[in-house]
């Protein structure tokens, strides 16, 4: 009994060998871990003789969550950081938009199956203009999207108010 090369690490056949007779074959499977089905040979030859056993095993659905209430973020012009809630049953890695890059990034970048907590820091919006990041958590083929709008800076006059800016007569 032979396991075709692509599937040894994940199917394994006992007995590998036997007489004449009928024999009960035990095929082992580990899990897939992969999203993805993947199919493995196992051949049984006997002088001339070979048959060709087909195994398909199924991938699993991947499992993506984070709270709804954390995938909109809207923040004041400061310098922060926020935290995301993710639970995952598979590998997930994060990218952050290109246009979002010099001001957001995001801690840790990937990781495994479990619950874990994102840290997205913002730096300092010192514009007058309001800006929105995308954050992108992907496993798989799920992914979801975090949206974070920083209000942009409010310039004010550094000293007092308008009543101690000069004033000019109408002529």
């Amino acid at each position: 009994v032979s396991v075709d090369a692509a599937s040894s690490s994940w199917l394994s056949v006992s007995p590998s060998k036997g007489g004449a007779g009928q024999h009960t074959l035990s095929v082992s499977v580990s899990e897939n871990t992969n999203g993805k089905s993947r199919t493995g040979t196992v051949t049984v030859s006997s002088g001339d003789v070979s048959k060709v056993i087909v195994l398909t095993q199924s991938g699993f659905e991947t499992t993506l969550s984070i709270p709804s209430s954390q995938l909109f973020w809207n923040l004041g012009y400061e310098s922060q950081s926020v935290e995301v809630n993710l639970g995952c049953n598979a590998e997930w890695s994060v990218s952050v938009d290109a246009a979002s890059s010099s001001w957001l990034s995001v801690s840790p970048s990937k990781g495994g199956a479990g619950q874990h907590t994102l840290s997205i820091s913002v730096s300092e919006n010192t514009g007058e203009e309001s800006r929105t990041g995308i954050v992108t958590v992907s496993s798989g083929e799920v992914s979801k999207k975090i949206s974070l709008t920083q209000s942009g800076r409010i310039f004010q006059p550094e000293i007092g108010g308008p009543e101690d800016m000069p004033v000019e007569e109408w002529k």
